[in-house]
């Protein structure tokens, strides 16, 4: 199963607000684990753009990107970032790194 977002996007959130009491969610980090490896998404400039739901600037989606990385390494995590690929060679890219192999055709 892949989730879109977890409890340690909670804690980098928080970060970037300035939260000042994240102990709760750094303990919910610890006790609530997910599989070791994570997959996280680099802004792309080139195909980056804001809507209704997504409402960031580039330049706060870089940022919210760097403190992902550093959360989920404090929080025991290997990062693989996502290659700016297309979605099929991205779906391809996980599975290799999963060792699931090729499934192209149901993409």
């Amino acid at each position: 199963m892949f989730s879109d977002r977890a409890i340690p996007d909670t804690l980098c959130y928080a970060r970037l607000i300035g939260l000042s009491n994240e102990g709760f969610i750094l303990d919910a980090c610890r006790q609530y684990r997910y599989a070791s490896l994570v997959f996280l998404a680099p802004p792309w400039r080139e195909i980056y753009e804001t809507d209704g739901e997504r409402k960031q600037d580039f330049a706060e989606a870089e940022r919210t990107f760097h403190q992902m990385v550093e959360v989920y390494r404090q929080c025991d995590y290997t990062i693989s970032e996502l290659p700016k690929m297309t979605p099929a060679a991205r779906a391809e890219f996980i599975l290799e790194r999963l060792q699931l192999g090729r499934v192209t055709r149901y993409l």
